[in-house]
């Protein structure tokens, strides 16, 4: 079984607190919450792995901030 890098392991803390997130959005009926969590999460499971640097620079620079 692989090892987990130090970033891939902050990635699956931040699913694991921003999935609940994004449940209580939905649950509350605030679409604006509900839509900033979906677009700040979507991403993030295609970034567990990632060996491309920049991918996850512009993750956390741009998408995260948008």
């Amino acid at each position: 079984m692989a090892t987990l890098s130090e970033l891939d392991a902050l990635y699956i803390e931040l699913l694991r607190r921003g999935l609940p997130a994004l449940q209580l959005a939905v649950y509350s009926g605030n679409d604006a919450w509900m839509k900033a969590e979906i677009e700040f999460l979507h991403n993030v499971p295609s970034l567990i792995g990632e060996d491309n640097l920049h991918r996850h620079s512009y993750s956390w620079n741009f998408e995260r901030v948008a």
